[in-house]
């Protein structure tokens, strides 16, 4: 038994099942104990991730099935370090403080680049980052307010109203859900990326995941997540198998999205002008980066600006990020930080859309679809920590790279 444990240590990627477990789970311990230190100042979370990733390396260290990482792979890992050491320097420059798990992002790039999973063992991976965010939602749904579990119908944007009718006269729910995450724009983003992640698997696990994704929207009831979740089903449909038989596919894509723009515009410009104080914020966040647009005005720079302005006499407040991954960090780091970032979507983009007729087909192009347009208007996610679109991405990226046929160039790929 003992023989075998080892052997099955070094053929399987244990330490990539940890990692994909430790990471969602801290988000559950976190917001059950935000503030309370436990180990030298360090929260109960930060603890629980530093560990559980101290049994992350010493899980990669047998293992042996691995290979060196792809060399699209190797290079999208190095950008993401890239703009992780870039936005740390700048912030720590500033004075602006992380706690230690801001280490994991590079140490797990590391660990990948070096040891790359099998496409079974990244398989697994997902599905256990999906079931560990199915739990902890769960969980903060059924108990939330009880035994240490915040309340996710009382964070500071669920409000006293919903937007969906029906919710409050089925469920007498008078409120928008924020979940663990204490944020219900938050929240509904990671019901957008479960309900994308289904679609990678198939029967039952493909239910539960969906099933529970489309009930954390209908709870979060954010409507940048709904929308973004929208058009990476698009993405999915029109690039699937069945529709690439059709004779006029082209035209009905280009009708399709064209008209889903011009409909999510409509209802913008008649229902809310401002984005639900969107506009003006990213006008604001505009100015700042032309203020500084090389190396950006660090976090002291944008939260000055942000107290100042909201101390005069506006319509609505300019929030304290620039609910854009893209227009915070650009005023916040520069514009070689905006390069770094887009350039690991683009390169994600780029090994999805090879791989799109391989074994996972349009999904992976609909995940990293759906995780650029959810970063778009709001700020979901930082390259500071290793976060669960982190992982997405990763998971991604990484079960398409192996359908890549290098003897073709990129305009033959987009005949």
């Amino acid at each position: 038994m003992y023989v075998g444990a080892v052997g099955d240590l070094r053929e399987r990627a244990w330490y990539l099942w940890l990692a994909f477990a430790v990471l969602p789970l801290s988000i559950l311990i976190h917001a059950m104990a935000p503030f309370e230190p436990t180990f030298k100042a360090q929260n109960l979370a930060i603890v629980f991730s530093l560990v559980g990733f101290a049994l992350v390396v010493i899980l990669w260290i047998p293992y042996k099935s691995g290979r060196r990482a792809p060399r699209t792979v190797g290079i999208f890992l190095m950008l993401i370090v890239a703009a992780w050491g870039l936005q740390v320097a700048i912030s720590a420059n500033d004075g602006y403080f992380f706690n230690h798990t801001t280490y994991l992002v590079p140490l797990l790039s590391m660990l990948l680049y070096f040891k790359f999973p099998e496409k079974r063992d990244l398989s697994i991976a997902g599905q256990i980052m999906g079931f560990s965010l199915v739990f902890i939602l769960g969980i903060t749904l059924m108990l939330g307010g009880h035994l240490g579990i915040p309340n996710g119908f009382e964070t500071p944007e669920s409000g006293d109203t919903t937007r969906i009718p029906f919710i409050t006269d089925l469920l007498g729910i008078d409120a928008r859900w924020g979940g663990p995450f204490g944020s219900v724009n938050i929240s509904s983003a990671a019901g957008s990326l479960l309900v994308m992640l289904g679609f990678f698997y198939y029967r039952w696990v493909k239910g539960t995941f969906i099933s529970a994704g489309i009930l954390t929207l209908i709870l979060g009831q954010a409507r940048t997540s709904t929308l973004a979740l929208l058009f990476a089903l698009l993405i999915l449909i029109f690039w699937s198998s069945p529709f690439l038989k059709l004779k006029f596919r082209n035209a009905i894509r280009w009708i399709v999205f064209l008209s889903a723009l011009a409909l999510s515009g409509l209802y913008v410009a008649v229902v809310d002008p401002t984005f639900n104080y969107r506009t003006p914020t990213w006008d604001f966040y505009w100015g700042l980066i032309q203020s500084s647009p090389l190396i950006g005005l660090g976090h002291s720079g944008v939260d000055t600006a942000v107290i100042q302005i909201n101390e005069t006499v506006l319509p609505g407040p300019i929030f304290s990020h620039g609910h854009s991954i893209y227009i915070d960090g650009f005023a916040r780091y520069g514009i070689l930080w905006l390069l770094i970032t887009l350039g690991v979507f683009i390169l994600a983009f780029y090994i999805t859309w090879i791989g799109r007729n391989g074994t996972y087909k349009s999904t992976g192009l609909a995940m990293v679809t759906l995780i650029f347009l959810a970063g778009s208007t709001e700020t979901v996610f930082s390259w500071a920590y290793a976060t669960i679109y982190l992982l997405a991405l990763v998971f991604t990226v990484g079960l398409l790279s192996d359908d890549m046929r290098s003897t073709k160039s990129i305009p033959e790929y987009l005949n």
